[in-house]
């Protein structure tokens, strides 16, 4: 399937008023969309109240969503991808009728949103329910025709919540990561959960505009070839040698685009940026200052005060100023979690501590990080769950696993994916 350049611009309300930019009395020029709604509405794709105003704060609608949606592709002229995933059609929901002002709108949508996750009998639109960003991320990757890719689920790492991705969101958030489409926070989580409020969504939407539509990108399109999605006032630019940094919402640069690439936005309280740089690896501060030199092979994420480091072929950790923890013997390392990493040494896998004891032995062919007491372990090509005192928890039976998360893990056995708790029940 060919690229689809999709011009989206956007109407975020039912109730609609005349397409002329009038100043909201919800929003100043100190409101970090400002910008972008003002842009918006000047063009005729924004629209507030009768009120006057915006309400920028409140949530959207799976409904609502889909008028978007609709009315984006119907102004671009253009026709949504088919997900070819989704099982069901518009005619088999149950809770959609034609009587219903939205009908239209989500006959249209339907073929990218499908229905909706939260039930699991039959086929509900939900159309009052709100729109988590993972529900987002999906389905914006699905609408750019983009769902056939082949996720890097690597660019999960940066995330400390991305236990919390639902396993069929993975996928598309790993995708909608790496093609811009959207980012973490700058406290280093997704927000995997997190209801989308309308001005979140006119950020999102906007930067998806091509030539020059983002109110960002307007100013500074010539400048950049590609504009990351905003998170706390900040946004990646790609520059046209291929080279990123940050610029603020006033489209001024507050890291120089000097780096080959971004591996961990914004991955820790510490506000600490994971980038390459001449083919090395180290980290930057939101000033752009390198607190963590680019020496190094390779790194990992910034996690519970420590980060991991390859350097001449050997895995160790540093702490964030850059002194040397834990030596650099290991022939792979993980991120810390609950206080504990998996290290692999002579072709096996155990756990350490942060002081670089050996707590778990060596003895595993693959091992994860910690998450809810239980670490998911490979022994003899099968994965099971084990506890910081290695009792085995859960018995080496799958032939695949994620992460606890709230009591509950995906497992794959004799070719299928399900769900386990903690006691290893289906």
């Amino acid at each position: 399937m060919g690229k689809i350049k999709v011009f989206l611009c956007i109407l975020l309300t039912v109730v609609l008023i005349m397409p002329v930019c009038n100043a909201f009395t919800d929003m100043d020029s100190n409101h970090w969309a400002y910008e972008t709604v003002n842009f918006m509405t000047e063009k005729g794709i924004l629209s507030g109240f009768t009120d006057g105003s915006f309400r920028p704060d409140d949530y959207i609608s799976r409904e609502q969503f889909a008028t978007i949606l609709s009315k984006t592709v119907e102004y671009a002229n253009i026709e949504l991808p088919i997900n070819t995933e989704n099982s069901w059609t518009f005619n088999d929901c149950v809770d959609v009728d034609n009587s219903r002002w939205s009908y239209k709108y989500i006959q249209k949508a339907f073929n990218v949103m499908g229905k909706s996750e939260g039930k699991n009998n039959g086929c509900y639109f939900e159309p009052d329910a709100l729109m988590s960003r993972e529900e987002v991320a999906k389905i914006m990757v699905n609408a750019k025709g983009l769902g056939k890719e082949e996720p890097d689920y690597s660019l999960l790492n940066k995330f400390s919540d991305k236990t919390g991705i639902d396993g069929s969101y993975q996928k598309y958030v790993a995708i909608a990561v790496r093609n811009g489409i959207m980012s973490g926070n700058a406290n280093g989580t997704f927000d995997p959960k997190k209801n989308l409020t309308r001005a979140q969504i006119a950020s999102l939407m906007s930067k998806l505009l091509d030539n020059g539509k983002n109110s960002k990108v307007d100013v500074i399109s010539q400048k950049y070839v590609k504009i990351y999605e905003f998170s706390d006032g900040l946004a990646k630019v790609e520059n046209n040698k291929g080279k990123y940094g940050y610029i603020n919402e006033k489209g001024e640069e507050v890291i120089p685009p000097i780096y080959d690439a971004i591996i961990y936005d914004w991955i820790s309280s510490d506000s600490l940026l994971g980038v390459m740089k001449e083919g090395k690896y180290g980290y930057i501060n939101k000033e752009g200052k390198e607190v963590i030199p680019c020496i190094y092979d390779d790194i990992g994420a910034l996690a519970e005060g420590l980060v991991r480091i390859k350097s001449n072929g050997e895995w160790g950790y540093i702490d964030k100023n850059g002194n040397q923890v834990i030596p650099f013997i290991y022939d792979d390392a993980g991120d810390f979690s609950d206080g504990l990493a998996s290290a692999k040494s002579n072709g096996k896998y155990g756990y350490i501590d942060k002081e670089g004891n050996e707590v778990i032995p060596f003895i595993y062919d693959d091992a994860w990080g910690f998450s809810e007491g239980l670490a998911n372990v490979k022994s003899n090509d099968k994965w099971g769950y084990i506890d910081k005192n290695e009792n085995k928890i859960i018995p080496f039976i799958y032939d695949d696993t994620s992460y606890f998360w709230e009591g509950k893990s995906e497992a794959k056995k004799d070719g299928k994916w399900g769900l386990i708790d903690k006691n290893g029940n289906e």
